[in-house]
């Protein structure tokens, strides 16, 4: 995390966290699996994969301190699915192929997490209802 955002932190790392893991649905639409090994089942390793990358995935900050990129149990960059209605974001240069937000839109969101009163689940929740990051 860059220095000047180090009080923000918490925050930005609940926002990333919850846009990635909590909608495993649309992360599986998005993201582009590994090969499935020889004798596995496709749903079967698929969720498990998931589940890997939900326990010991991590978001790693882009070397220019722009944003974020998220990185897989193994430590491989996370491929995305291509997609017509996906514009790479200009903020996280180079990481266009891969699960990679831009902390100009963490921000807004990081903001209304902490400043919204309530069940933080609930308010996450409610703030990703028609929103996602990548």
């Amino acid at each position: 995390m860059p220095v000047v955002l180090a009080e923000r932190s918490a925050d930005i790392s609940t926002v990333l966290q919850h846009s990635a893991f909590k909608d495993q649905e649309y992360l599986k639409s998005r993201i582009i699996f590994p090969t499935t090994p020889e004798g596995k089942n496709d749903d079967d390793f698929q969720n498990e994969f998931l589940q890997d990358l939900k326990n010991n995935g991590s978001w790693r900050t882009t070397v220019d301190n722009k944003g974020a990129f998220l990185v897989d149990q193994l430590g491989n960059l996370v491929p995305m699915k291509p997609s017509e209605d996906f514009v790479p974001p200009d903020d996280v240069e180079g990481f266009g192929g891969f699960v990679s937000v831009p902390f100009s839109s963490v921000l807004p969101l990081a903001d209304e997490y902490s400043d919204t009163r309530g069940n933080r689940l609930d308010v996450m929740n409610k703030i990703f209802e028609n929103k996602k990051l990548f």
